[in-house]
């Protein structure tokens, strides 16, 4: 057969191009070095030519949404279409198992380019010839996010619970689908394979693992980031949240021991606080949660972290100020920046005119008791963003505001997970 990979220099293209290679099949390793490039178009046509099957592995290092997206759903609709020119029988994707759903990808810019990237290829391709292959964490991941999120002895680390499999077992799943004829869904959908690892565990707990055999670094923290649904396992391959009942599930690798203390039973239950919003309120919860994916939606995310701590500190909020230390720590934010920010009046150009600009508005929204909005804040606001971004800016702040003051108001400790707690046996 010949097999087209796209993505052939990355993590697992790069290792699903060797398992063909190895199984006597003709592989065309696609990338910018070998004059293909997906996003531009740029040689995919020639690559494509004569091919059987092309398999999408291609990743991209950012956590900004809108470049994911931007990425993802060009390249996918440029591939898609090259495929479908040069009559290739099977066109295989490899996505992140729930990435397609709102709850997972609201706070995870990469997963929403993955979400873009699925529906770029439903759009362009004959379901009878796609086959979105959706995989869990990989255990290199733990490892990568040391790398990118390590601060001197320190590495801090996304919590998260999942069913994490080793790259190469991952790639030996892709490579078993490239050389298979596609299998329509029942009912002639597209057909969805989730592939997960034998065992649950913390993705903190894989890290430390990590840095145990190899090390370093020192201490591992585990930060509380991407939501409730990203927390709970919402990566993890199971039923599918929704939308997708055709799909087929996959175990990676041998079976792997778990790691001491790793049988965990998540459980929705209410903590010793004095209020506990989600379950004495619930419908003002959920409106709540609504009312800040829409006041947050066109803020700049690291703008949005400096917002959400500065507010934090000014009205003494320790649960608000973990939850977005651990945010922005994730979100790779200069944590000299993050230390200056009590002081960021003198802190010269640690910060940027925009962001001292937003600051003072937050400082003097957050402050109403003590004195008024300027107009020289207001016009310094509108100086760097327009009517739209300012009025998101506002609301963004009033927001932060809100959750501060429901957990001063209930009591909530530091380093509490308000939507779920975890009871771990044994």
């Amino acid at each position: 057969m010949k097999i087209v990979v796209v993505g052939a220099s990355g993590e697992l293209g790069s290792r699903v191009a060797d398992i063909l290679a190895e199984r006597g099949n003709e592989v065309v390793r696609a990338n910018r070095g070998t004059g293909v490039d997906a996003y531009t178009g740029d040689g995919l046509a020639g690559a494509l030519s004569g091919a059987d099957t092309v398999v999408d592995c291609l990743s991209l290092e950012t956590l900004s949404a809108k470049k994911a997206v931007d990425f993802f759903r060009t390249t996918a609709h440029n591939i898609g279409r090259a495929a479908a020119a040069a009559a290739v029988g099977h066109v295989v994707v490899v996505s992140i198992v729930n990435a397609y759903d709102p709850a997972v990808n609201a706070k995870f810019g990469y997963y929403q380019g993955k979400a873009a990237q699925e529906a770029a290829y439903r759009d362009v391709v004959d379901p009878a010839s796609l086959t979105i292959l959706a995989s869990v964490q990989w255990f290199e991941l733990a490892e990568q996010m040391m790398g990118r999120m390590a601060f001197g002895p320190v590495a801090v680390v996304p919590k998260m619970w999942c069913r994490p499999a080793a790259a190469g077992d991952v790639a030996k799943v892709v490579a078993d689908t490239a050389t298979a004829a596609p299998v329509p869904a029942n009912g002639g959908g597209v057909r969805r394979i989730e592939v997960a690892g034998p065992a649950e565990m913390g993705l903190v707990e894989v890290a430390k693992a990590v840095a145990a055999r190899r090390g370093s670094p020192r201490w591992v923290l585990g930060a509380p980031v991407g939501g409730p649904a990203i927390r709970g396992g919402g990566t993890g391959a199971g039923e599918p949240r929704r939308g997708h009942p055709d799909h087929t599930r996959a175990v990676a690798g041998p079976p792997r021991r778990r790691f001491r203390g790793q049988r965990t039973m998540s459980v929705r239950t209410r903590p010793s606080t004095r209020m506990w919003i989600p379950r004495d309120n619930p419908a003002v919860y959920k409106a709540l949660v609504a009312l800040q994916r829409v006041s947050s939606a066109g803020v700049d995310a690291e703008i949005g972290e400096l917002i959400s701590m500065r507010v934090s500190q000014l009205n003494g909020c320790a649960y608000c100020l973990h939850m977005h230390a651990g945010d922005a720590l994730a979100a790779q934010i200069d944590p000299h920046k993050l230390l200056m920010l009590p002081a960021w009046p003198e802190a010269g150009a640690v910060f940027d005119a925009r962001e001292r600009a937003v600051l003072a508005l937050a400082e003097q929204l957050t402050l109403l008791g003590d004195r008024e909005v300027t107009d020289g804040v207001f016009d310094d606001v509108r100086a760097h963003f327009d009517a739209v971004e300012t009025g998101q800016l506002v609301a963004a702040i009033a927001m932060i505001n809100t959750w501060n003051r429901i957990a001063i108001a209930g009591g909530y400790p530091a380093g509490l997970d308000e939507r779920r707690a975890s009871v771990t046996a044994g």
